[in-house]
């Protein structure tokens, strides 16, 4: 299994156990490192990106992939900004283009 599969199995298993996590990706984030890499709430974040290979980027994005094929949906009020969000992104795009 290559490292972006094993992370989005991962990422599976947090968005179903915790379903906060599908609505904050810092949630999904911080479960995630507590759930496999053993981080408790008084790890300095720094030692969290110094000594795992853990990006938050690659969080968002698995947890984006699921979303988008309608599983572990964020509530209504956080898909509704997050689809403003990317629309006002996409706008910025085009004019500045």
């Amino acid at each position: 299994m290559n490292r972006i599969a094993g992370i989005r199995r991962k990422v599976e298993v947090v968005l179903r156990e915790y379903p906060e996590t599908r609505d904050s990706d810092k949630t999904l984030f911080i479960r995630y490192a507590q759930k496999y890499l053993g981080i408790t709430d008084t790890t300095p974040f720094v030692e969290v990106v110094r000594d795992h290979e853990l990006h938050f980027e690659s969080l968002r994005r698995s947890r984006q992939w699921f979303q988008a094929a309608g599983l572990y949906e964020s509530t209504a009020q956080i898909a509704k900004r997050r689809a403003l969000e990317e629309e006002i992104y996409r706008q910025e795009y085009r004019s500045n283009q």
